[in-house]
């Protein structure tokens, strides 16, 4: 592997039972803290001004615990502010209360090692992005984490909220299509496809990361698609942890629809597109009715249209019948900003 410069080699031991459960999972917190890391750079890499809407909201709205967390150029971020998914989609509710009732020993230990630094980590030292932190821990350490979570909250509803459902159906079909591929070539050439720093060599991912690492023995491996960033490839969470979270870059798309293509609330209306959003993973009639606010009826009679019409496929298991969008309507959905679909 030819590894950019600056970067070391991070391995990950993945045996027959390990690849068996390598999966995909989608973050609103892990988006929203990905933006976050845009400011540290001081420019916006050509994200479209997510750098400028950050840095404006941190100052507008004083969010100084995330100004101090993300705004100086630390190489660690505590883990408590960016909780590992425990399923496939979380709602940011969810993730926000996981922050703010974090163990206070935990939430100390971490600070500690963000401020004054610790084996491997250049702490922020005396300097005076460390001041806001070290005020708000005097507060007590469950106060700072209901102060994170408080001001995530804020800035997940000033930048990212607005835009979630186009930025959610970006990473669902981008799972989708590595779905696809991974029944295609496996889930070896699918990983090895993530991203030119990545290969396999016979027992083990290599990629480019930024200390030279390894992960032996690992149970698993969990993989999300990242839609901004200052690096490509991000392996979150400690070295040793037996089950990394391997964050790379999800498909591009378009800027807007192709040229004469009508949106696809025009095609479907409103409701058949808004379903059609949601079943990038198999789906009950009774599970979409609930989501949506819908009589099963309703949810029957619209995916039943989508059926005949070759956008989503159906399959009995057990006593349901769940239904998932085609590559067909992948490739539709892919070129449109989607309708908000409710996520619980």
């Amino acid at each position: 592997m030819d590894l950019p410069g600056g970067h070391a080699l991070i391995r990950i031991e993945l045996d027959a039972r390990a690849l068996g459960n390598v999966r995909f999972a989608l973050s609103p917190l892990h988006t929203l803290t990905e933006a976050l890391l845009l400011v540290r750079g001081g420019a916006d890499p050509g994200r479209g001004g997510w750098a400028r809407q950050v840095a404006e909201t941190l100052r507008a709205r004083q969010l100084v615990l995330l100004a101090a967390l993300f705004g100086e150029p630390s190489d660690y971020i505590p883990d408590f502010v960016i909780p590992r998914p425990v399923s496939y989609e979380e709602s940011v509710d969810a993730e926000l209360h996981r922050i703010a009732t974090a163990r206070p020993a935990r939430v100390r230990q971490e600070m500690t090692l963000l401020i004054h630094g610790g084996p491997g980590v250049h702490g922020l030292g005396g300097g005076p992005a460390a001041h806001p932190l070290l005020r708000a821990l005097r507060h007590g350490e469950r106060v700072m984490a209901e102060q994170v979570a408080a001001e995530l909250a804020q800035l997940w509803q000033t930048v990212i909220h607005p835009c979630w459902p186009r930025l959610r159906a970006r990473m669902e079909a981008d799972i989708a299509h590595r779905a696809r591929l991974m029944a295609r070539q496996g889930t070896v050439g699918m990983l090895v496809g993530l991203h030119p720093w990545i290969e396999w060599d016979g027992h083990q991912v290599r990629l480019a990361g930024p200390a030279h690492a390894r992960v032996r023995s690992a149970t698993g491996l969990l993989l999300m698609p990242r839609l901004f960033g200052p690096t490509p490839i991000t392996i979150s969470g400690s070295p040793d942890r037996r089950q990394p979270l391997l964050m790379y870059p999800a498909l591009p798309v378009p800027e807007g629809p192709r040229p004469g293509a009508p949106a696809v609330r025009e095609l479907l209306g409103d409701t058949r597109a808004m379903l059609l959003a949601d079943v990038s993973v198999p789906r009950s009639t009774a599970h979409l009715a609930a989501r949506h606010g819908l009589s099963k009826s309703t949810v029957s009679y619209h995916l039943g249209v989508l059926h005949r019409g070759g956008l989503v496929t159906k399959a009995r298991h057990s006593r349901q019948m769940l239904y998932q969008r085609t590559h067909r309507a992948d490739q539709l959905l892919l070129h449109q900003a989607l309708p908000r679909s409710t996520s619980r």
